[in-house]
This record gives structure tokens, sequence and C-alpha cells, in this order.
């Protein structure tokens, strides 16, 4: 399973936070996967 996950970083963006929101936005995905389609 491939999943993409990405961010928007401006100017003022805090570089860390959005490496762990990405991070968590593509964590959920694979949490999901685990989860069969009918309880979704």
């Amino acid at each position: 399973m491939y999943v993409q996950a990405g961010g928007g970083v401006v100017y003022d963006s805090n570089e860390e936070y959005e490496y762990n929101e990405t991070v968590n936005k593509s964590q959920a995905l694979f949490l999901l996967k685990k989860i069969p389609s009918r309880e979704i």
C-alpha cells in the first residue's frame, strides 16, 4: 500500500510542525486500512 500526504509550507511555517502533520496524516490512512470497510 502506498500513501501520499503533504502539507503547505509558507514563510512563517514551523518546519517540524509541518513534518509531524504530514506523518500524522499518513498514519491515519494506515490505521484505516486495518478497519474492515463495513465498519467505516
